[in-house]
């Protein structure tokens, strides 16, 4: 903790810095976030009035990362939070001609002990949520084996395909709701690679609802390590709904431990959390606020700041979203 604190008058001296309780005000940028900086590092937070939009932001910053290059490396999650995002993306596949051919895949995690054509293994979510509807080459898509003879080997096998992609470009997870991203369960290490990894009786309670015997739920599963995770490029964390949102706080804004995998994220470089208005509700500090045709009042904006990412998506646009870059507003509010 001393040590922490001295980094941090440091930090303020060399940006300029004001501490307050929670987070930094950052003179110099004139734009307030949370507590979540690092030498210079932000982690950029994005609030939405609904999950549908919230989904539909995700996908949209997909789409952009993929038309600026087609050979992108993309990581993908499961779950019914990215039902939508995927939903979207197969929509703008069909009336906009986003082109897959060329991108290649790897999803962060599946089950132990069920093959790819069984309905609950992520390789048959993925399939008949995304891959068979766009024109992907399957041989692109990677999943670890979760029926591999040597789980060991698979593992290694898995980071070593990864690497020979060049790494992952553009990584999308969800978060559990005892902190987990991809299957990394409460005190995974922050260096820890793909591997495999009993779940815990939390994980397989909410995910029980997707298998016709919650007794069917396996007790483990391969996953990509928090350290293989952080390595990617950039990393969108999309969260919906009230259950998301105090465990979404405490990753945010709490502090770095290894009993909630998705606060490793603050040590990345280029992270972006997207939020429904519900999953945002515990949230105690100043973040970008989209919305349609109205805000959220104990929220400041700041649009000379404000949303560097959406300035190129078009429905951040139109009249269902305000504020896209800099002095620009596509509608005031």
């Amino acid at each position: 903790m001393a040590i922490y604190n001295f980094l941090r008058v440091c930090l303020n001296k060399f940006l300029n810095t004001t501490p307050t309780l929670g987070g930094f005000v950052v003179r110099n940028f004139r734009v307030h976030y949370p507590r979540t900086i690092y030498f210079g590092i932000f982690m950029e937070v994005i609030i939405r009035p609904g999950s549908e939009l919230a989904a539909h932001l995700a996908a949209e910053i997909i789409g952009r990362e993929l038309r600026a290059n087609p050979r992108l490396v993309l990581g993908l999650a499961t779950g019914c939070t990215m039902d939508a995002v995927y939903a979207r993306l197969i929509q703008m596949h069909r009336e906009e001609k986003l082109d897959f051919s060329s991108c290649r895949t790897f999803n962060l995690d599946e089950y132990v002990g069920l093959s790819g054509d069984n309905p609950n293994s992520y390789r048959y979510y993925m399939d008949h949520h995304l891959f068979l509807h766009v024109n992907i080459d399957m041989k692109n898509t990677h999943l670890p084996d979760g029926m591999a003879a040597d789980l060991g080997a698979e593992c290694e096998k898995y980071e070593q395909s990864i690497k020979e992609c060049g790494g992952i470009d553009l990584q999308i997870l969800g978060i559990g709701q005892n902190g987990h991203i991809g299957f990394n369960e409460p005190l995974s290490a922050f260096r820890s690679r793909t591997r495999k990894q009993a779940l815990s009786p939390v994980t397989r309670e909410q995910n029980a609802t997707l298998f016709t015997d919650p007794d069917e739920v396996p007790h483990s599963a391969i996953t990509m390590g928090v350290g293989t995770i952080l390595d990617c490029r950039r990393c969108v964390l999309l969260a919906t709904g009230e259950e998301k949102a105090a465990i979404v706080s405490q990753a945010i804004e709490g502090p770095m431990t290894s009993t909630i995998s998705a606060s490793a994220l603050q040590l990345h470089s280029e992270c972006t959390v997207i939020l429904d208005r519900q999953a945002s509700s515990k949230l105690k500090n100043h973040y970008h606020w989209m919305a349609n045709g109205h805000k959220k009042p104990e929220v400041m904006l700041d649009w000379q700041n404000s949303l560097h990412l959406a300035a190129n998506i078009p429905e951040c646009r139109s009249n269902d979203c305000s504020g896209p870059l800099g002095e620009r507003r596509a509608k005031e509010i």
